[in-house]
């Protein structure tokens, strides 16, 4: 069985991060979330943060389908940060853009404009200690 719990050292990942979330702030700023548990502990943190409202959207999941992420595009809102999986955000990005990306780094965040995906900040990388 998957351990989908956020573990002490994605904890240190996630609070030593959140300063250069800063920069993603924006009015009305909105987080969806993936139903996995590491993926709401981790929203829970950015919500807390920015002091903004935080929902879950079970078409972030994992194991999306095509038809789930399109339908999570259409009704996401102008403002978010969704805090999903790298595997459902590369079919997202070759969705939208027509660019298929092989590895999203872990906790990466990617700026799209309509059709183009105009930055990625990478705050840490999964390793082994």
């Amino acid at each position: 069985a998957c351990n989908d719990q956020l573990t002490q050292k994605g904890i240190r990942q996630i609070t030593a991060s959140l300063k250069h979330l800063d920069a993603f702030w924006k009015p009305n700023l909105q987080i969806l979330s993936s139903p996995s548990e590491r993926c709401e502990h981790t929203a829970y943190f950015i919500k807390t943060h920015f002091a903004c409202p935080a929902h879950v959207d079970d078409n972030l999941s994992e194991n999306a389908t095509e038809e789930q992420i399109v339908a999570c595009l259409d009704d996401m809102p102008e403002h978010v940060l969704a805090v999903t999986h790298s595997q459902f955000i590369r079919k997202a990005i070759g969705m939208v853009t027509g660019t298929f990306l092989s590895y999203i780094p872990n906790f990466s965040v990617l700026r799209m404009s309509g059709s183009h995906l105009d930055d990625m900040a990478v705050f840490y990388e999964d390793d082994n200690s």
